[in-house]
């Protein structure tokens, strides 16, 4: 593995390059997560548990109608639950 494919890598000047791998110092993530467009839209929103996707996961397309909902259990998807609740 050459030097500049290697993981975690620095160049001359002491600068990151490639891929990296580090955890986060805040530790897991968990909680409530929401994103959204630039316009001010939802795109997805959902539960996460030590790092996994938790619980009832929604999705809207960018005209604001529902896309998907589905459930998750710490990052397995169990099923299908329906459109999300419109624009909430």
């Amino acid at each position: 593995m050459s030097a500049d494919s290697a993981p975690n890598g620095y160049d001359g000047e002491g600068r990151k390059t490639g891929l990296w791998s580090e955890k986060d110092p805040h530790g897991a993530l968990h909680g409530s997560w929401v994103w959204f467009r630039a316009t001010g839209g939802l795109q997805p929103r959902g539960g996460i548990l030590d790092d996994q996707k938790h619980g009832l996961w929604e999705r809207w397309v960018a005209d604001g109608s529902p896309l998907d909902a589905t459930q998750w259990e710490r990052g397995k998807k169990l099923r299908r639950a329906g459109p999300p609740a419109s624009g909430s």
